[in-house]
């Protein structure tokens, strides 16, 4: 639940959290290996991912987001 009040509910398995999983995986088994330039950009791309689960599975519309 969110401080507003909404959830985040949807199947687990759906391919939106597959990537965020995934994505979470190859970084904390290469973050050592990355550059400070890596890292940014891998933070970027979890943002991004965060963003697609939430937008799929919010259960209160935000006039913020764009129509799917």
């Amino acid at each position: 639940m969110f401080a507003d009040g909404t959830q985040a509910t949807g199947p687990a398995a759906a391919a939106e959290v597959r990537m965020l999983l995934a994505h979470t995986s190859v970084v904390h088994a290469t973050l050592g290996d990355l550059s400070d330039d890596g890292v940014h950009a891998s933070r970027n791309a979890l943002v991004e991912l965060v963003r697609g689960v939430l937008h799929g599975y919010s259960t209160a519309p935000n006039p913020a987001w764009p129509a799917r």
